[in-house]
Parts: C-alpha cells; structure tokens; sequence
C-alpha cells in the first residue's frame, strides 16, 4: 500500500514521443510493482528500502534510483511521512537518439559518495522544473523542453548499455497475449507447458520469448505476479501464511517463505512483525481505506505540500546544466 499522491501530472503527446506520468507519492509498505515503462524514483523525506529484482537498497533523503523497464521493484518506508518524487516515461523518447530505443539499460542511481554530483543535480532539478512548469497548463512549451532535456541528458550523463529482444511484432502479439492468460491464470497451477498451447508455440521457444522480452524466465514471471498479490495480503488482511501461499498460486507455504526471502531478503512473518509493531504499526491500513485512497488518487488533485515545494525550489537552485 501506498499513501496519498501529490501533484499528479500526465502528458500524453505521441506525435511528439511525449509519454510521462509524474506526481509525489507518500511511501509505506511493500507493493511489487513491475512496469513497462521507466521510472524514476527521488527520495525527498524519509528513509526508504528499495528492492529492485531481488537486490536491496537504502534511500535517504534526496537519493535517486531510475529502474528500468520490466525490473519489478517495490518501496517500504524506514521511517514515518516518506515522500518520494516519481516520474514515468515512455522510453520513445530516446527515438530521436537511436532506432533502439526499447533496449536501453540505465544505471543511474545515487550512492552516498555520488548523491550530490551535478549530473544528478540536473537530473533532480529538471524533475523539479517539469513539476513545477507543469502546474501552468500554459507553459506546455516549458513542459516539452525541459522533457527533451531531461531525456538528453541521461542519454549524455549516464551512457546507457543495450539488450536485445529479438522478437517481430507477431512475437511480441503473441507474447502480450501470453501475459494476459498468466495475468488472469497466476493463482492456479499453471505451466509452461499450458503457455505454450495459448502462444501456439513449443515450451522451449515460449522460455526464449520470456527471457527476451521481460529478461526473466516464466517461472520468475509466474512467480513476480504471486508476489504481488501475496503482498497485498500481507499488508491489508489478516490471512495465515499458509493461506496467503495456497491463495496466491504458491504450491505451499515453503515455496513462498522462499520466493519472498530472494525479493525482499526477508521472511514474510518477519515483514508481518516489521510493519505491525512500533512506529510502523499506523503505517498499515484496510482494505476500505486503500480503496479511499484510491478514489482520491484517482482525481488527481495538485494537493499543496511545504516539502514538496521547499525541494521543488531546492533542486532548481541546484541544477547546473553545463
């Protein structure tokens, strides 16, 4: 579960490869995500543990993590009123770069030693400037330039490494629809042998397509989508861990003690006590409150924030863009 969302702003221009989504979310427990698109995350309060495909990092305030696309990843706050800044975008707008573009790999991520380099600098600020400009419907202009730039400059500042998939474009019709038979199919016994027989293609060519497309075999596939249900479970019901296992799709209470152990380096009854106990005991909510939330996310209202706008003006002073 997450917590409210602040200064939701989406712009969708495809002519101009212009696809962003980018809004302030406040940070409580694990919620497995696992996007399509990049994402950027900016800690802006608080102290946050980022697991991104099985390995753990420790944000603090003011670090970056860009995760790239089809890396599940999920945030759970080390501290009370996290607040991070995140912004999603289509990786179309490398096009103007290179033909490539959907096999661009980033590594850029702040450490300790690196968190206030200039190249993240500009990378914080324009992210600040693109929030900022973005309140004003009128300074579309501003917007779409200070995208460019953005995207430019991770391009210049973290030069990225390619993977290829390999697939056509009937491949990759074929291969989404595989993804909806698992997405509605997870919770049963399903297997790879039932895959192929929806794709029309051998078990060994529908391993290939997994591997080339998402970068991680259909066991882990399968076993990503448990995961996030698990989680939710976790985080808003009161079931056993045996019932959160059979209920997800994990064959038993084992098999998901494991997966859970190689995501978040952690037991799920250790994540249970973790967010039950002490000063993240008010971090959990029901079901109830997460569907209120939900409704009031989903209006996307630019909700005024002290921090949010203190480090909007704090990033922009800071960018350098030479």
């Amino acid at each position: 579960m997450e917590g409210q969302l602040f200064y939701n702003q989406f712009y969708d221009l495809p002519q101009r490869d212009i696809n962003f989504f980018q809004f302030v979310q406040e940070i409580k427990q694990h919620h497995l995500l696992w996007r399509e698109n990049m994402t950027l995350l900016i800690l802006l309060k608080g102290e946050v543990e980022l697991t991104v495909h099985g390995q753990v990092t420790i944000m603090k305030e003011d670090d970056l993590y860009l995760v790239n696309p089809n890396y599940e990843y999920s945030t759970m706050a080390r501290t009370k009123n996290c607040l991070a800044a995140v912004v999603i975008f289509d990786p179309v707008i490398f096009r103007r770069n290179t033909d490539n573009f959907d096999a661009l790999i980033f590594d850029c991520r702040t450490t300790e030693e690196n968190r206030y380099e200039d190249k993240f600098n500009r990378i914080r600020g324009l992210s600040a400037f693109l929030m900022k400009r973005g309140m004003n419907e009128d300074n579309l202009l501003d917007v779409e330039g200070g995208y460019y730039l953005f995207a430019s400059l991770l391009m210049r500042d973290f030069p990225p490494e390619y993977y290829s998939t390999g697939l056509g474009e009937q491949r990759l019709y074929t291969f989404d629809n595989i993804l909806e038979y698992i997405r509605g199919n997870y919770k049963s016994n399903i297997t790879l042998q039932d895959v192929a027989k929806v794709g029309n293609y051998n078990p060994a060519y529908i391993s290939h397509l997994f591997k080339s497309k998402v970068r991680v075999g259909f066991h882990d596939c399968v076993t990503r989508l448990r995961l996030r249900s698990a989680v939710a479970d976790l985080n808003h019901t009161d079931k056993s861990m045996v019932e959160i296992a059979l209920d997800n799709g994990f064959p038993n209470a084992k098999s998901f003690y494991k997966s859970f152990r190689d995501m978040y380096q952690k037991t799920p009854f250790q994540y249970k006590k973790q967010i039950m106990s002490g000063e993240f005991s008010d971090l959990r909510s029901s079901a109830e409150q997460q569907q209120s939330q939900q409704k009031i996310n989903e209006m996307g209202i630019p909700y005024p924030n002290d921090i949010v706008e203190k480090k909007i003006k704090e990033y922009m002073d800071k960018m350098c863009l030479i």
